[in-house]
């Protein structure tokens, strides 16, 4: 009896720590890959309770998400400290007021929320806190440059300090930091901005976005998209996500963790997370802007023929002063197909895979090159 009661007791103990003693990022929890999962659990998404919009600190020691409906909606924050998770609590600047969609600033001194003045659901404004030691500060509205008497949400801060927000319509703005304020408000672009509340998030260096639209061939009612920013400023057209992220249902409110690699987003009441690099990566491709690419590129390329095919097709790289190389072949999705080394024109079989399109990169010593092929 006592060796059952001493292995109990060990037990319990065990369970109790089980929180506290973890790795410092991602609240210990091991990081998903192409399949989207619930993200945290009991501890941030809980049954019969609404959580939208994750934000990380730099570090990854601090986290702050939101809970609730509109519009009584607030934040909580959790810190690793002490070698320990805290448990998650209101954060201080949501007590006595509705304020949510958090986003930290890119040195994780500051977190940017809308909220409405205490006790009322009207006028949302944008607001900061900052933190002094282990304190967060009570709101600072970002004044009536940026601010209205209509409602502003959904803040996002760049690189250079710029704000990308949602007007009281429910579009996307972006207003240019520049000598310690912010410059009037520009709306983006319609192919990017169509729909009301589109709930942007836009990368630290402005090279993507990732939003929330109801527009005809997507998987449900509302999927997430993606869109790159070209070197005139305009932007791609949007690319859907993907079935395995985009469902019949709803998806939006999405995020990108500071390290790049995993995206948070909302579906229907539980924040869930994927890894996203690599889908970011291939849909950049196709979309025409491309990483890690030499100057070279716009006057080399390769052969796919044929192309559509069946399943088996050659590479010619004869334009290239190359002998051989290193083939990539991923779906839209970024899941890698075939990694292999290669010559001029050697065959490959793709027979086994199933019908679309494909994205093939070939990698030299110095230089990348990226096509496509449609097998039918």
């Amino acid at each position: 009896m006592k060796k059952v009661a001493l292995f109990l007791l060990i037990l319990a103990s065990s369970m109790q720590m089980s929180f506290s003693q973890v790795p410092d990022q991602y609240l210990g929890l091991t990081p998903p890959g192409n399949t989207p999962e619930v993200f945290a659990p009991g501890i941030v998404s809980l049954p019969g309770r609404n959580e939208r919009v994750i934000t990380f600190s730099p570090s990854g020691h601090e986290i702050f998400f939101a809970i609730g409906n509109w519009p009584t909606r607030h934040t909580m924050y959790i810190q690793y400290k002490d070698s320990a998770w805290t448990t998650p609590e209101l954060a201080s600047f949501s007590t006595g007021r509705s304020a949510e969609e958090p986003f930290f600033s890119m040195d994780g001194d500051r977190v940017y929320y809308y909220a409405y003045p205490p006790d009322s659901s009207m006028n949302a404004d944008i607001y900061y806190s900052e933190k002094t030691g282990d304190v967060w500060g009570d709101p600072v509205n970002l004044g009536t440059t940026l601010n209205t008497t209509g409602d502003e949400f959904h803040p996002n801060i760049v690189n250079d300090g710029s704000l990308y927000f949602a007007n009281g319509a429910g579009k996307t703005c972006r207003a240019q930091y520049s000598g310690g304020g912010f410059l009037p408000r520009v709306l983006l672009p319609n192919n990017v901005n169509s729909d009301i509340w589109p709930d942007h998030y836009v990368a630290p260096d402005e090279s993507y976005m990732i939003f929330t639209s109801t527009r005809a061939g997507g998987f449900g009612s509302s999927d997430l998209y993606v869109s790159f920013r070209n070197a005139d400023d305009s932007w791609t057209t949007p690319q859907n996500l993907g079935g395995k992220i985009n469902t019949a249902g709803y998806e939006g409110s999405a995020d990108v963790t500071p390290d790049g690699k995993y995206m948070t987003y909302n579906n229907i009441a539980d924040i869930y997370w994927v890894k996203i690099d690599n889908v970011i990566d291939s849909l950049k491709a196709l979309s025409g802007v491309f990483t890690s690419i030499s100057k070279n590129f716009n006057q080399r390329s390769f052969k796919i023929f044929p192309n559509p095919s069946t399943g088996q097709f050659t590479l010619s790289f004869a334009s290239v002063p190359y002998k051989t190389a290193i083939v990539e072949i991923s779906n839209l999705e970024g899941e890698i197909i075939l990694k292999d080394k290669v010559e001029n024109y050697s065959t490959i079989d793709l027979s086994h895979v199933r019908k679309g399109i494909y994205l093939i990169k070939l990698v030299f010593d110095n230089e990348i090159l990226i096509n496509k092929v449609c097998l039918e």
